[in-house]
């Protein structure tokens, strides 16, 4: 029975992995798969039985590992230079703060600051602007680790996952083993910690492998219990994620609402389910959008700063822009645009909104405004989209009501 169930569940992986385009989740199938099958098969014996087989099987193994890393390299080709780029920005951050790191769910902080400063001092490459974005997490469990916790926190994780494992082989329970080596090889490339199902399905491995380790096989009652506990522990903390019942629904009036201008009904809404959702990046940056429509702007600013300890975002720096430029505090509203400008210097709406500023009567300024004129209309979009050809039909209109010409 034990051999039909996994028969079953490895079908559904099968049709699941493929589905999911996850290169990370491939390779860490495939390598803790091959190293479960070396520790079960004991390959060792077979290196000084059949040394020139082994040979042959190793070097075929190499080639293969090489072709498939370029293929999967080729697949997504901008998302791998994308994580890339990431790991280098996330690199130079821990960097500065190696020891403890820069604190808990402090990521995009530290994240945005450090793209930021790169791009603001020109070291980077064509590539890297093409493929910059607003990451959440840093597309690999250890370095974002070591950016949150520092280096005594990763220390400590190492430790407890060493353990686990090292119980794991002694005992010979190679199948939870080849589970853990799976989850952490898939960590290396992605971020599943920061889904609450991943961290269930570690706390169960690492639980059994402990706690096996600890008690011995004669004594299983305490270490059963201490596995029961973690694992109803881990559930009750994953349903506490999920957003009380109701609130969706809620939100989803509210930005009805906010859509048809009812603004003051929205804003009521969004102030009733702000202390559910306080913590979530995009209804705390709708909220303050909705104050700044009501021109309630010191409230929106406080929302908006807010958002950006959630998420690194550059529309935040944009609406922020967009405020000081409604207080006709053009200055301020200017260096916002530049630090969206700076932080993601791919994005044309951001040379747009900078571009609009400086065709106010009241800061005019006719060279930066063809410089942004210059930038709107010949910058190549990462994602071309309708609203960028409606800007540029804008620009060219306010050029020519201006009696501008670029070619001067």
């Amino acid at each position: 029975m034990k051999r039909y169930v996994a028969l079953f569940f490895l079908a559904v992986l099968l049709c699941i992995l493929p589905a999911g385009m996850s290169r990370s989740a491939w390779i860490g199938a495939i390598v803790s798969s091959v190293i479960v099958l070396f520790w079960q098969n004991n390959w060792i014996k077979y290196w000084y039985l059949k040394r020139k087989l082994s040979v042959l099987c190793l070097v075929v193994g190499v080639v293969g590992i090489a072709v498939g890393s370029y293929l999967m390299f080729n697949l997504k080709k901008d998302s791998a230079y994308g994580r890339l780029f990431i790991w280098k920005n996330t690199v130079c951050a821990i960097w500065k703060k190696p020891v403890f790191g820069y604190g808990s769910c402090m990521f995009p902080v530290a994240y945005a600051q450090e793209q930021t400063d790169r791009f603001r001092s020109g070291k980077y490459t064509a590539t890297e602007e093409r493929v910059a974005g607003n990451p959440e997490y840093a597309f690999n469990e250890y370095l974002q680790i070591l950016v949150e916790g520092g280096c005594l926190l990763l220390f400590g994780v190492v430790v407890i996952v060493a353990y686990a494992l090292s119980g794991g082989i002694k005992r010979r329970d190679y199948g939870l083993c080849g589970g853990l080596i799976s989850l952490l090889i898939f960590a290396f490339s992605s971020y599943p910690f920061q889904y609450p199902a991943f961290c269930v399905v570690a706390v169960i491995i690492v639980a059994s492998l402990s706690t096996k380790r600890t008690i011995g096989v004669g004594n299983n009652v305490y270490g059963h219990c201490v596995l029961v506990f973690l694992v109803a522990a881990s559930i009750f903390l994953l349903f506490l994620q999920d957003a009380p019942k109701g609130v969706i629904e809620k939100l989803d009036k509210c930005r009805y609402l906010r859509s048809t201008d009812a603004l003051e009904v929205a804003e009521k809404g969004y102030a009733m389910l702000y202390p559910d959702l306080k913590h979530n990046a995009d209804f705390v940056y709708e909220y303050g959008l909705c104050l700044s429509q009501q021109k309630k702007y010191l409230e929106s600013n406080e929302l908006l700063r807010h958002s950006m300890l959630l998420r690194c975002n550059y529309q935040c720096y944009n609406a922020l822009g967009g405020n000081s430029q409604q207080q006709q505090n053009y200055e301020q509203a200017e260096k916002y645009y530049y630090d969206a400008i700076y932080l993601l210097p791919n994005r044309i709406y951001s040379y747009y909104r900078l571009f609009l500023l400086y065709a106010q009567p009241e800061f005019y300024q006719p060279d930066k405004l063809k410089q942004m004129a210059k930038i709107v209309l010949t910058k190549r979009p990462k994602v071309y989209s309708k609203a960028i050809e409606e800007m540029r039909g804008e620009v060219k209109v306010i050029l020519k009501e201006h009696g501008l010409n670029l070619s001067n």
